[in-house]
């Protein structure tokens, strides 16, 4: 009974799965079947050709219909192998030229002129001037020398190019291009920014509050240690006139002018503002300053002026500023330091 199965000597219905593999193979082994139906009616020769074919298609299917189950079962592993392995070779050359085109993309990208080693910015070169233009502070927070990587560079290199032109498929930009775009956008709107001559320092305070850019750590040392070896500015000198100069001095019945606070001064209201989160005890220091020694030391000749540093020494010597607390204002607001002088 099993052989007689086997055999078919009884055509019963094909299962669904075997008529796939028969339609399957039948497109393998004729390929141009549709091709010379799609023609036949156009003359003799196309038609002849197209009932030849036809002829071999069906004598192919009934053989095929003949065959025992466990045959049409092999011949569908076959082709479901064959299948994988297509489309395995596809997904193959696929990967290949996404590998080709990341190559081509990669050496054209290495070929730009702001990837080029002459683009690198000498830090210790500009950190050392006393202010930089706009396009300059925007070259140097990407780590790049301004004389390269200028503004009519990067005009050129944002220009739409000829597939954008005339293809309208707009260019995949870089991540440098696009890290300058940015950077430019934010920069054109912020007040730090503004100005023929921006303070290196101001530029990267700016950028870190911000977050529009992480400047590169060489630049950040080689400002700070501009910043620490400027000195502080120098009180204004007033002239006397000439002819003051050889007239007798005339008492004046009118209060005199206080004096010009100090370099260094400031007022006891914005001293208090300033460190009573980490000096608790500021304002009963300053009103019983004359007692403790805090006049003597820190006071100036000016009314309500006092000498910050020297206040700051005296509190630190009596162990009165909690540096924990002291140190993380500071650094909130000016991590690298860079505001200890008014004119960086």
């Amino acid at each position: 009974m099993s052989a007689h199965l086997s055999a078919r000597t009884e055509q019963l219905p094909l299962p669904t799965w075997a008529n796939d593999a028969i339609k399957s193979q039948l497109l393998k082994d004729f390929p141009a079947y549709a091709m010379t139906a799609a023609l036949a009616p156009l003359n003799e020769q196309f038609r002849t050709e197209h009932e030849s074919q036809r002829a071999q298609r069906e004598a192919r299917r009934t053989a095929l219909e003949a065959l025992p189950l466990s045959e049409l079962e092999a011949m569908r592993a076959r082709q479901a192998e064959l299948a994988a392995a297509r489309q395995a070779e596809a997904a193959q050359s696929a990967r290949q030229r996404e590998a080709r085109v990341a190559a081509e993309a990669a050496a054209k990208e290495a070929a730009k002129f702001y990837n080029q080693a002459q683009a690198e910015a000498d830090f210790a070169h500009w950190g050392k001037m006393e202010y930089w233009t706009f396009d300059e502070a925007l070259a140097l927070l990407l780590g790049k020398d301004p004389r390269i990587v200028s503004r009519s560079a990067m005009k050129r290199e944002l220009s739409p190019g000829i597939e954008e032109l005339f293809f309208a498929r707009p260019a995949e930009k870089s991540d440098f291009v696009r890290s300058y775009e940015n950077l430019r956008q934010l920069a054109e709107r912020a007040s730090a920014m503004q100005g023929p001559r921006l303070r290196p320092g101001n530029v990267l305070l700016w950028a870190h509050n911000s977050g529009a850019a992480t400047a590169p750590a060489a630049l950040l040392k080689e400002v700070a240690a501009q910043v620490k070896k400027t000195p502080p500015p120098a009180a204004p000198t007033v002239l006397a006139s000439p002819k003051a100069a050889t007239e007798p001095e005339v008492p004046s019945t009118e209060s005199a002018r206080p004096e010009m606070p100090e370099p260094g001064t400031i007022l006891r209201k914005v001293l208090v503002r300033k460190y009573e989160s980490c000096w608790p005890d500021i304002e009963s220091d300053l009103k019983n300053s004359r007692v403790n020694g805090l006049a003597k030391q820190a006071k100036t000749g000016t009314h309500g002026h006092w000498i910050e540093a020297k206040a700051l020494d005296w509190a630190r010597a009596r162990h009165k500023i909690e540096e924990t607390r002291a140190t993380a204002r500071y650094t909130a607001h000016d991590p690298f330091q860079l505001s200890v002088r008014a004119t960086i």
